[in-house]
């Protein structure tokens, strides 16, 4: 009888105490950290709090196919709202408005927020996201590409915001001696990349973007994030930029980009550390990679030719629109997350398109060529073998009249579904799941007539920006990240999962989120 009773109190006590404290979820996103590089950066001590958690923790490690093309926008897409392959790369020509533009303006990840919003549920419906692309229906969403500045610190009451901070000095100061820390180091990097030639300009718009993005957003992202955990907030989503921005500029294996792994492991600590000590909530938490990167070699390096100028010569057509600063890809963009107003719609173009010109879109490996009119399937051939053998583009893909897809190659003109092994390598980890997107992407209605792909499976892949890190093709490092999840958060079978795609992680956080 008093077992009975001890029984039932237990059950009594668990119920008022799951309404008085619900659960939450916290997902923490490394952006561009592939499955390879982590296990790197694990086994060399850059990630001994994350190591710590696997190895004493109910968590489980996965791979993670990030689909296509493999960038932060397009997997932030099937993640929040469940569309795959909702946009054909990261800056791209918009046929519906008629606008070229890339994910990091404001106006125009607003545009291309606002059509998928429509297409389904959003993730973060109620809680917060940090330093995302999309927001996913947050209720607070801060250094996104639709959601800029520091509101994070301020908000409206700017002065309040600020007086809050000034009032934490032991805060104030570590940020501070790590800026200091960084800024140093990238100096020391700025006369590196001189004495591997890297172009001047370059380096230094380098230096305070580093900064900026490395030491002051991390901090801010936490701030934010521990605020947001007092609260209470059932869902929150944040992103740490600075292994991905570091790995483009120095490229993925690079001792400058697995450097600043360790600060983001650190940053991570401090906040499950918080999620752990609030009363609001019992928070679980996922640590996951949207995509790897690629170690790459840059197209004019190669060629000696930026790609407009190649294209230029080979097809004796002008450019009428190519996008501003493409051959620096994304890097010196990142630092406008934190809000420079001026800039916030600095890359949204309205093209004037002319007779006999072209329209080009090249950020990362994938360039998409937009031209006047239809083009037939002989004409679409007779570019592409243009274009591979005058041009040096390693791959370029088009479909027929019948909506079969083929890339074209010096060696060869495959039908893509058949010989996609021929393409992608033999030993590709997710070559049926790429297939299948590859093919997607190259009907997907805002992508190029033709596009140029930078991968090569024997080779360095080349990258059309200048640049030594790169993702959004389909390469097996770009395209398998990680993911750390709750041991039963995929269901029973979760242990024999091989991989998770951003759509099955998706319907078990709205399980989880469900209860």
């Amino acid at each position: 009888m008093l077992k009975r009773w001890h029984k039932l109190h237990r059950k009594v006590s668990s119920v008022f105490k799951n309404r008085a404290n619900p659960s939450g979820l916290i997902m923490i996103q490394i952006d561009g950290l592939s499955m390879e590089q982590f296990e790197s950066a694990l086994n060399s001590g850059k990630l001994p709090f994350i190591k710590q958690l696997l190895n004493h923790s109910n968590y489980l490690l996965h791979s993670f196919y990030s689909g296509l093309p493999s960038s932060t926008p397009a997997v932030q897409a099937e993640l929040f709202y469940g569309v795959k392959g909702a946009v054909p790369a990261f800056g791209f020509f918009c046929r519906s408005s008629g606008i070229i533009g890339n994910m990091l303006s404001s106006q125009f990840a607003r545009t291309v927020q606002s059509r998928i919003e429509k297409r389904g549920y959003n993730l973060l419906k109620g809680g917060s996201a940090y330093s995302d692309i999309l927001t996913g229906g947050a209720r607070k969403a801060l250094f996104c590409a639709t959601s800029l500045g520091f509101e994070v610190i301020c908000g409206k009451r700017r002065i309040v915001g600020l007086l809050k901070i000034v009032l934490r000095p032991f805060l104030l100061l570590r940020v501070l001696s790590l800026l200091l820390l960084e800024f140093f180091l990238a100096v020391m990097d700025f006369f590196r990349g001189l004495l591997q030639h890297q172009r001047f300009i370059n380096e230094i718009i380098f230096i305070p973007s580093r900064v900026a993005i490395c030491i002051l957003l991390r901090e801010l992202i936490v701030l934010g994030v521990c605020h947001d955990i007092v609260e209470g907030y059932p869902i929150i989503h944040c992103n740490f930029l600075g292994y991905d921005e570091q790995s483009h500029r120095r490229g993925p294996k690079s001792v400058f980009a697995h450097w600043t792994l360790k600060g983001i492991d650190g940053a991570i600590r401090r906040i499950i550390c918080s999620s752990r000590r609030g009363n609001c909530r019992h928070y679980k938490f996922l640590i996951y990679s949207d995509h790897g990167q690629e170690e790459v070699k840059s197209y004019a390096d190669e060629f000696g030719v930026s790609l407009k100028e190649a294209l230029t010569n080979v097809l004796d057509k002008k450019i009428s629109v190519d996008q501003k600063d493409s051959d620096i890809g994304i890097q010196k963009r990142r630092a406008l997350l934190l809000g420079v107003r001026q800039f916030r719609n600095f890359d949204v173009v309205e093209p004037q398109r002319r007779k006999g010109h072209i329209i080009i879109s090249s950020v990362g490996p994938l360039a998409h060529l937009y031209f006047e009119g239809p083009l037939n399937e002989k004409c679409k051939r007779n570019i592409a073998e243009t274009l591979v053998n005058r041009a040096h583009i390693p791959s370029v893909l088009f479909s027929d009249h019948n909506s079969d897809v083929y890339v074209m190659t010096k060696e060869n003109c495959w039908r893509l579904k058949e010989n996609a092994s021929e393409f992608l390598g033999r030993d590709h980890p997710f070559s049926c799941e790429i297939t299948q997107d590859l093919i997607d992407l190259v009907h997907h209605p805002d992508a190029g007539d033709l596009i140029c792909c930078g991968w090569r499976k024997l080779a360095k892949p080349l990258s059309f920006p200048q640049e030594n890190g790169a993702h959004a093709g389909p390469g097996p490092q770009e395209t398998h990240g990680f993911v750390i999840i709750p041991a039963d958060f995929l269901g029973k079978d979760s242990k024999e999962i091989y991989y998770v795609r951003p759509l099955w992680l998706r319907k078990a956080v709205m399980k989880f989120l469900n209860g």
